[in-house]
């Protein structure tokens, strides 16, 4: 199937302009672009296979809201290939994610603040300003650290736990007992005497209890307490940022 190409210059055929500030009313010139790659890829459907046709996407952040999945729909051939490529030297970047463009943040307490998203939402990552934020976690994110960037034995001690409320959904990352690889589980709650319950851990095949030094926990509302830290309670939908 002739389909996507990287190519360092255009194509010869037909050129369908693709922007951020573009119109999906638009012809897709170069002056009047596309908006969208869905809708490119519609215009390059009346087209492929019978002539050459190039989608030229403009620099600018396309965020899919599903993906865009390529099929014979979209094949070209040898002599009349289908192409999509960045203009000239820009660098256009294709998402996953969602945009949270309009949120109303408000005052939570101690440099926390709020906002409240739609019912559904789930996410286990948060951009800002193109930089990926640590989830709320214990300990604190340490470029420097040589295990998780922050690791610590007390991380689910009855002590810690003790001062959360409710850590269902929370994560705990841990080193093989032998450093044999990592381990990975999803805590379903806790008990009585502030003993954590959980789930997972099968990511090595050689079983053994998790590392009692190296292993940290996150997604963990009272561990939010450093700049760049957030959470988000699945129950209320209220998004949490530590500014």
């Amino acid at each position: 199937m002739y389909g996507c190409y990287l190519a360092s210059a255009e194509m010869p055929g037909t050129k369908v302009f693709v922007a951020p500030n573009g119109n999906d009313a638009n012809p897709g010139t170069l002056a009047k672009p596309l908006a969208t790659l869905q809708r490119a890829q519609l215009a390059v459907r009346k087209a492929a296979g019978r002539e050459a046709v190039t989608v030229i996407i403009r620099e600018g952040s396309y965020y899919l809201p599903e993906p865009l999945v390529i099929t014979a729909a979209d094949s070209g051939s040898k002599a009349a290939p289908v192409v999509y490529q960045a203009y000239q030297n820009e660098r256009p970047v294709l998402s996953g994610g969602v945009l949270m463009r309009n949120l109303k943040w408000t005052p939570y307490k101690d440099g926390i603040v709020q906002a409240k998203l739609p019912a559904g939402f789930t996410t286990d990552q948060l951009f800002c300003n193109g930089q990926l934020q640590p989830l709320a976690r214990y300990p604190n994110f340490d470029p420097k650290a040589k295990y998780y960037h922050g690791s610590a034995a007390d991380a689910i001690s009855p002590q810690r736990v003790a001062k959360w409320q409710d850590p269902a959904g929370g994560f705990i990352h841990a080193l093989h007992g032998a450093g044999w690889g990592g381990m990975h589980y999803r805590i379903t709650g806790k008990g009585a005497d502030n003993k954590l319950t959980y789930e997972g851990g099968w990511q090595n095949n050689r079983p053994m209890d998790m590392h009692a030094e190296r292993r940290f926990v996150e997604n963990i509302f009272e561990e939010l307490d450093a700049p760049g830290e957030w959470f988000l309670n699945a129950k209320t939908n209220v998004l949490y940022f530590y500014l």
